[in-house]
């Protein structure tokens, strides 16, 4: 597949892969991605001396 380009939109969990996946078939792989990281709703921060997961989850309520 020489010459085969694709950009995938978003650096989450799923373009991350499918970017990975398509570059393995061969693709020419672009990822574009509105924020400055990586992850999608998935991130790890250090916050003061803890390590907290965000991730898609992580803000809902219960009743």
């Amino acid at each position: 597949m020489k010459g085969k380009k694709i950009t995938i939109l978003g650096a989450g969990i799923s373009g991350l892969a499918s970017a990975h996946w398509l570059e393995k078939a061969g693709y020419d792989v672009t990822i574009l991605e509105q924020n400055s990281e990586p992850g999608g709703a998935m991130k790890t921060k250090f916050i003061d001396g803890f390590l907290v997961d965000f991730g898609p989850n992580s803000g809902l309520e219960t009743t």
